[in-house]
Formats: C-alpha cells, sequence, structure tokens
C-alpha cells in the first residue's frame, strides 16, 4: 500500500495510507522536528512520503559511513521540481549526477585551486579587516555588515566587482534573488510536486508555486547573466582583472562550457559562498551572545595564541582548535541515493533521498557548550 513503511526500512513514525508521513513532515525549521524524532527512533530512521522513502541520519558515526565510506553511491542530489523549474537542472549543487553535472564540478575544481585561492587571499583579507571595523564602530547593524561582506569578497573573487555599499545594485539584487530561492526549496513550503507528480499539472492560476518559480528565474538569471555578460565584455577588451570568471570564459571551449552553464557557475559560486557565509557568520554571533560562556572559552584560545596586537592568519588555525570546533557546527544537508544500501540490517532503497541531519550540537555526547 502507497505510505505504508516496508518492513526492511529503519524505523519511525507511525505512517497513514497514500500520504505516509507527510501529514506530519515539518513545514519549517526540519532540523528541529528531525533531531526529536531521532531521540524516539534512533540516530537512523526513515519516512515516507507517499510512494517515496526519506532516510534521516543524525550521528557521526552513520554520517561517517554512509556519507564517506559509501560516497560512491550517496553522491546524487534526489529530484527536486522546484530547482529544476527554477534553474533548468543547471544548479551544481542541487543539479542529478550526469554530464552537466560533471562539467561544472570540473570546472569549478580546475579554477578554485589552491594557487588561486591563495593569490585571492590579499582581497580577503582587507575585506575581513573591513568588516571587523564596521562591527566595531555600528555593532548593532551586524546583520547588514556580515551580508555585505561575504557578498562582496565573492563578486570581488568571481566578476573582479566590488560593491563599496550593502544597497550596491548587484547586492540588493542577489540578496532579493536568494531570498526567493530560499522560499522555493524550503522543505514543506509547498505541495510535494516530485512525489505527487500529477501536481505539476495543475493549472497556473491555482499553483502559487509555479509563480515563485518564474519570479525566482528572472532574478536570477537578471544577476547572473548580467555579471557574465558584463565580464565577457572585459575580456573581449582585453581588461581583464584577474577575476575567476575571467578564466571559465577564456576556457570555455576546453571545459565543455556553454553561455547556459557558464552563467549558472558563476551565480551557484556566489550564492554558494555569499548567503552561507553570512548565514553561518550571524548565526555565530547569534550563538556567542547566547552563550557567554563559550564565548569567554573563545576569546581566551585567540588572546593566548594570536594576541591582541595582530590579526589572525591562516597559519594560526591549526593552533585553534576550540574555534576550529565552534565553526564546524552546521544544520542540514541532503543527498539521493544511487543504489541500494545495506546498514545495520536495514534497506536504505535505490533513489531514496537521505537527509543528514548535522543538528548534533543537541547531542550532549557530542557536544556541551559548558
Amino acid at each position: 500500500m502507497i505510505g505504508r513503511r516496508e518492513p526492511s526500512l529503519p524505523p519511525g513514525p507511525p505512517t497513514i495510507p497514500l500520504l505516509g508521513n507527510l501529514n506530519i513532515f515539518p513545514t519549517e525549521y526540519a532540523h528541529y522536528k528531525f533531531t526529536d524524532w531521532a531521540k524516539e527512533y534512533g540516530d537512523i530512521y526513515s519516512l515516507k512520503i507517499g510512494p517515496g522513502t526519506v532516510v534521516v541520519i543524525t550521528s557521526m558515526e552513520a554520517i561517517r559511513e554512509l556519507m564517506e565510506k559509501r560516497s560512491g553511491s550517496t553522491v546524487d542530489c534526489p529530484p527536486n521540481y522546484m530547482a529544476d523549474n527554477i534553474t533548468g537542472g543547471l544548479n551544481m549543487v542541487l543539479a542529478r549526477y550526469g554530464s552537466k553535472w560533471q562539467i561544472l564540478w570540473k570546472t569549478a575544481h580546475a579554477i578554485l585551486t589552491p594557487h588561486a585561492v591563495t593569490a585571492h587571499l590579499p582581497i580577503q583579507i582587507a575585506e575581513s579587516t573591513q568588516v571587523m571595523y564596521d562591527l566595531l564602530k555600528a555593532p548593532e547593524l551586524f546583520y547588514t555588515h556580515i551580508r555585505h561582506y561575504s557578498n562582496l569578497v565573492m563578486m570581488s573573487l568571481l566578476y573582479g566587482k566590488r560593491s563599496p555599499r550593502y544597497e550596491t545594485h548587484e547586492a540588493l539584487l542577489f540578496f532579493e534573488s536568494q531570498h526567493l530561492w530560499e522560499l522555493a526549496l524550503e522543505p514543506g513550503a509547498h505541495p510535494p510536486v516530485d512525489v505527487l507528480p500529477f501536481l505539476r499539472y495543475v493549472p497556473r492560476r491555482w499553483a502559487p508555486w509555479k509563480a515563485l518559480c518564474d519570479k525566482t528565474r528572472e532574478a536570477q538569471r537578471k544577476l547572473y547573466f548580467g555579471l557574465l555578460d558584463e565580464c565577457m565584455k572585459r575580456v573581449q577588451r582585453g581588461k581583464e582583472n584577474g577575476c575567476y570568471m575571467e578564466e571559465v570564459i577564456k576556457h570555455q571551449d576546453e571545459f565543455g562550457l556553454d553561455r547556459e552553464l557558464s552563467g549558472y557557475l558563476g551565480g551557484v559560486m556566489i550564492e554558494g559562498v555569499s548567503d552561507t557565509t553570512s548565514s553561518f557568520l550571524q548565526s555565530l554571533i547569534l550563538l556567542l551572545t547566547a552563550f557567554p560562556n563559550v564565548q569567554r572559552k573563545a576569546h581566551k584560545e585567540m588572546d593566548r595564541v594570536v594576541g591582541d596586537q595582530r590579526v589572525p592568519t591562516l597559519d594560526d588555525v591549526p593552533h585553534l582548535p576550540y574555534i576550529q570546533a565552534i565553526i564546524k557546527e552546521a544544520c542540514i544537508s541532503t543527498t539521493g541515493c544511487q543504489e541500494v544500501n545495506s546498514y545495520r540490517g536495514y534497506v536504505i532503497p535505490e533513489g531514496s533521498t537521505i537527509f543528514v541531519n548535522t543538528y548534533i550540537c543537541d547531542d550532549p555526547k557530542i557536544f556541551n557548550p559548558d
């Protein structure tokens, strides 16, 4: 029966016919509910979403085994109607495994070499110094300072274009498109089109998620291809400034790229760093405020290793283990299972979605803020 949990699957919440667990799937802050379920059903459990299967893992042991040791069979992304409808399947983070995915990742690896990263380190140091000054002068505006910093660094590195103010056109356009993108991808916020494919044929006037896809696609393409075209014109005029996307443009044929792939490659790299970096740093500030004892320990370690007469460098990182532990805390990632896996006597079916709930800081056996 559709919606019923097969006996070979890991345990999980009770199901109902047809829907499975769709009726109780969280529509926001999913990591909280996933963590609660882990306490009840264990660090590996399953959810039935109609005929589909979701397997949630919430332990370092299971993550290491399934995501690292068996990464060859869990590398794929689950189907995502919203993402594919917006990007045409060209967002390399959410694209299904295939030739275009391979081209995008191969190109990203080719240009993001250790040598290239080192060459651009002065930009990162300069902008880090600027954001520290901004935080010191106006700490109440930390949210805006961090967003500006993360976007500014990536715009400079990728396209050689600095946004001197948060209100710069490209910066505002990015955060507008990113907000729409997050709305489109939020788990549970829209009907489960991937599980119930007939929803794709619902007339547009009764399907607000389709209008959201169109609006998001328009905003993304306006930014991504506007920046790409500007960069291409600069290359054609011989006015290169050494940014990453100039290398992509000059070696498009070698990498197997066309204009569409190049535009989305640059756009996803802006998205992949600008938003994740700002979200992380904003959360870090809030967490350090909420847990002053952690802040004091981190401050003490920084004073011991770096002192108060200079800023930290990459050479200091190995000597800052407590701060490294703080930085490595995370939330949820999603992947897909390309082939049948067996783990602890359970079966993870081919085509199932795997949620890696790395919100394990709630587990006192792993992380204790005291």
